[in-house]
């Protein structure tokens, strides 16, 4: 008797468990989300996000097209050269000022091609660290200019113009990061709300500790958008166009096309894709693909070519050098927290109804 009792009162704790593991699992989950995720700085966030989002897009738009600092700076620049170094110079705004990207107060990065003979040029470290440090020295003698770093890897000059308290990045390279900034700017002139959908992405992993360079993010989320046929790609923007080459890569686009050119959809409303961007990354599979906003979605890394210098956890190729993995700092562990925020995220924004 005492056995039989034993088995029926087993089994009734079986039921119970049974009848009760799906709302365990759900309180346990749910916990879990929350821990992974900030929903208090979030639910302020969503509170207060269109104002917000609407204010950085205008400042994004006034510092691509309007702001006075743009020209002040490359003139002042252009000028000096000329004088003191008796050498022609045009001067380009690069990186997310061009792209329509940037938020309040960014820096400036601009590509110097002195001697108006190094734009379509390959890359020579020789004599760009030598024009790098000619310039470090001419700047360090004007009251303007605070010099704040060399960098010798690429080379780069970090400086302060100090009539406008702005800061500048400055290369002499060549004009790849022209091309690029401009592709990309160009994208996201003619779908306007991506400029949104793409800054409340941004401040929303923030707030959840994801800080992944602007870059990176950028193309994160042109390639949600390109799978979602929201964004063109690279290679429809130069498909039957004549070509020039800068280090064997094709970087020519015709930017008067418009977005009914590419046969990409319309983004009426930024706020409609959130949920979907969320959801796509939550199972995205990072180990086995490659990231190529270039042809506009993922591709297995076996499958993928030409192969990529530098293989990581998260592998995300270059906007047109497509050898290059922009990504290749990304840690493992950056990864996993990424994709625990993304589907935390998602079941968050369900909760929410938003």
């Amino acid at each position: 008797m005492a056995k039989q009792f034993s088995r029926i009162k087993i089994r009734q704790s079986h039921k119970l468990i049974n009848l009760n593991f799906h709302k365990i699992a759900k309180c346990y989950l749910h916990k879990m989300a929350s821990s992974v995720i900030n929903e208090e700085e979030l639910r302020a966030f969503l509170m207060t996000s269109d104002e917000e989002i609407d204010q950085i897009t205008s400042i994004s738009n006034f510092e691509k097209y309007e702001d006075p600092t743009n020209f002040e700076v490359c003139n002042e620049l252009v000028q000096l050269i000329k004088y003191e170094l008796n050498k022609e110079c045009d001067s380009y705004v690069i990186g997310p000022r061009k792209m329509g990207l940037s938020e309040g107060k960014a820096e400036i990065a601009i590509f110097l091609d002195i001697g108006q003979d190094g734009f379509f040029s390959d890359r020579n470290y020789k004599k760009n660290i030598q024009e790098i440090k000619i310039l470090e020295g001419l700047l360090r003698k004007q009251s303007k200019w605070r010099i704040l770093r060399l960098n010798h890897a690429l080379p780069s000059l970090n400086v302060i113009y100090r009539p406008t308290n702005q800061r500048c990045d400055l290369s002499v390279t060549n004009g790849f990061s022209v091309q690029i900034s401009e592709m990309i700017g160009h994208f996201f002139r003619i779908q306007p709300e991506a400029v949104k959908f793409y800054h409340f992405i941004r401040i929303w992993l923030r707030i959840n500790g994801i800080n992944f360079k602007a870059f990176t993010l950028t193309l994160l989320v042109m390639n949600y958008l390109q799978e979602a046929n929201l964004m063109p790609t690279a290679f429809n923007a130069q498909k039957n166009i004549n070509q020039n080459f800068i280090e064997g890569i094709p970087v020519i686009f015709d930017p008067d096309r418009d977005i009914c050119s590419y046969s990409v959809k319309k983004m009426p409303y930024y706020y409609v894709h959130i949920r979907g961007f969320f959801r796509y990354y939550a199972s995205f599979n990072f180990a086995e693909n490659v990231i190529s906003t270039y042809y506009g979605y993922p591709v297995q890394k076996e499958e993928y070519q030409p192969r990529l210098d530098y293989d990581s956890p998260m592998c995300v190729a270059a906007f047109l050098n497509q050898k290059c993995n922009i990504s290749r700092y990304v840690k493992e562990e950056q990864v996993e927290n990424f994709t625990a925020v993304c589907h935390a995220s998602y079941k968050f924004l369900i909760r929410n109804n938003y």
